[in-house]
């Protein structure tokens, strides 16, 4: 068991390599990379009552100041607004604008048909079962408890902007 954990470790990883290598060529396509196609993503998904930042960073396992940082270069774009909370004016909540909400629709159109593309020679019974395993397996490494030490090292979830695009900062 342990050599084939590994092996399984192994496939999976050089598979999520290369499916990142697909999602930046596709998200590049409309001016995006993955990240920021997430972040329109969880503030289309909550479009009646917005998505705070805090909110935005945990969907996102990332630091409310890299969060931040990024809300506030896609702002500075015209893909989102902030807005007042009608019943708590301390809180502003993350609104796609029209530019957002159309670059969001044409990307995730294109989007499910490139994933479905992707995926189209595989069985569909072996894509449902991928799709079962692989929530198990996701649900499982959440469990797991990272010791502080090594959790430097760990990377993020989500790859935040390219270094050189931090320096524009609004």
């Amino acid at each position: 068991m342990p050599q084939e954990a590994s092996e399984i470790v192994q496939h999976v990883l050089r598979a999520a390599e290369r499916l990142h290598g697909l999602l930046a060529a596709h998200f590049s396509q409309f001016g995006l990379n993955e990240i920021r196609y997430e972040v329109l993503r969880a503030v289309d998904a909550r479009s009646q009552e917005g998505c705070s930042q805090t909110e935005l960073a945990d969907h996102l396992d990332q630091s409310e100041s890299s969060v931040s940082t990024l809300v506030d270069r896609m702002r500075k774009d015209g893909l989102l607004y902030r807005l007042r909370s009608k019943t708590d004016r301390r809180m502003k909540s993350l609104m796609l604008t029209e530019k957002g909400r159309q670059l969001f629709t044409s990307a995730r159109e294109r989007h499910d048909e490139r994933m479905n593309e992707l995926l189209q020679s595989v069985d569909p019974v072996h894509v449902s079962m991928l799709n079962m395993l692989l929530k198990l397996l996701s649900g499982e490494l959440d469990k797991v408890v990272i010791p502080a030490a090594d959790e430097s090292a760990m990377p993020a979830t989500l790859p935040m902007e390219p270094a050189a695009a931090q320096t524009d900062a609004a």
